[in-house]
């Protein structure tokens, strides 16, 4: 079952699939996406255009919940939505479940920074040695995917960025990748929680 479409060429399928009780992740490219604000406010209006257009209802029919330290939600004609957010560049992607916490995070282009301290840092010794037997393209690309990857499952479990621990990694196998595009950029990942 598709679960990423492009945005505005997709937007009727996309519909469709949150209408059928799934979920659907929205990507969007635009130049004034790279001003953080506009990405921001935009993600949210195209947010309420997908609910007013399944529900025919109102702006006031809809409310964003973001509370720290859980996935954010939509409340919307008395139903509840999962909700995720990301914005790289001039890429946003919005993604929409009304059965289970979702997260996505995407990275609009390669690795150009030295990144292996970053790895350290946030990545768990499992994957950090498997990137240490790459050459370096491979492992930037690596570490890229593991990045977008754990972004997706904290941001599933409205948990902050942090750095790794065995206790945050037990907390992280809660949520699942479903999607990874790593056929190259924008690497987009989709997280969703286990057992919802």
């Amino acid at each position: 079952m598709q679960i990423l479409f492009h945005y505005p060429q997709q937007l009727a399928a996309a519909l469709l699939a949150v209408e059928s009780g799934g979920c659907c992740v929205l990507l969007s490219k635009d130049e004034t996406y790279l001003d953080r604000v506009t990405a921001r406010s935009t993600s949210r209006r195209l947010l309420k255009e997908i609910l007013r257009t399944i529900h025919c209802c109102t702006d006031a029919d809809i409310a964003i919940r973001d509370v720290k330290g859980q996935a954010p939600t939509v409340d919307c004609c008395g139903q509840t939505f999962f909700v995720s957010f990301a914005y790289d560049e001039d890429y946003l992607l919005l993604a929409l479940s009304r059965s289970k916490a979702i997260g996505v995070d995407l990275l609009s282009k390669p690795i150009v920074f030295a990144w292996q301290d970053v790895a350290k840092n946030y990545l768990s010794p499992e994957i950090i040695e498997s990137l240490s037997q790459q050459n370096n393209a491979r492992a930037a690309l690596g570490f890229a995917k593991a990045w977008v990857v754990n972004e997706a499952r904290l941001k599933c479990l409205g948990m902050p960025l942090q750095e790794w621990s065995n206790s945050l990694e037990l907390k992280l196998r809660t949520a699942s990748l479903s999607y990874l595009n790593d056929a190259g950029f924008p690497l987009i990942a989709i997280a969703e929680k286990n057992g919802s």
